[in-house]
């Protein structure tokens, strides 16, 4: 979304996915602009399910069904969401989820991803075992 998270527009940017949907008055996805990006052959999407600055959530599972009914990756950010309002990823066709704990009161530099059961993942660091001698 274009209201999206500095580190999440500027990520996507680097990574040259230079797509990024509008959104209306309130800050919400503007569901064609969505569902016509979705259809366009994008590679997979990332949105926050809530804005962190003026608190517009987004409509996730409809977002996440449109992305699904053509094959698109979804990555579903959840930093804002954990521990204020009900998150059932299961109930919902996201494939990747990310929180962050410092923002109900963990450690900070704390997170955690979810990965739906099947979608695909390559670790960008391997090892981190130790020696039996």
């Amino acid at each position: 979304m274009s209201t999206d998270h500095d580190a999440s527009l500027k990520t996507a940017l680097a990574l040259g996915c230079g797509c990024v949907c509008p959104v209306d008055r309130e800050g919400r996805a503007i569901p064609e602009k969505w569902e016509s990006m979705c259809a366009g052959g994008v590679s997979g999407v990332s949105f926050a399910w809530a804005n962190n600055e003026t608190g517009a959530l987004q409509d996730a599972p409809v977002l996440c069904s449109s992305a699904r009914k053509h094959g698109v990756p979804v990555h579903l950010d959840i930093v804002q969401c954990a521990g204020k309002i009900p998150v059932d990823l299961h109930g919902m066709e996201v494939d990747y989820a990310s929180v962050s704990a410092h923002k109900f009161h963990g450690p900070k530099g704390i997170g955690c991803l979810y990965r739906r059961a099947g979608a695909p993942f390559s670790p960008l660091l391997f090892g981190g075992g130790r020696s039996t001698a």
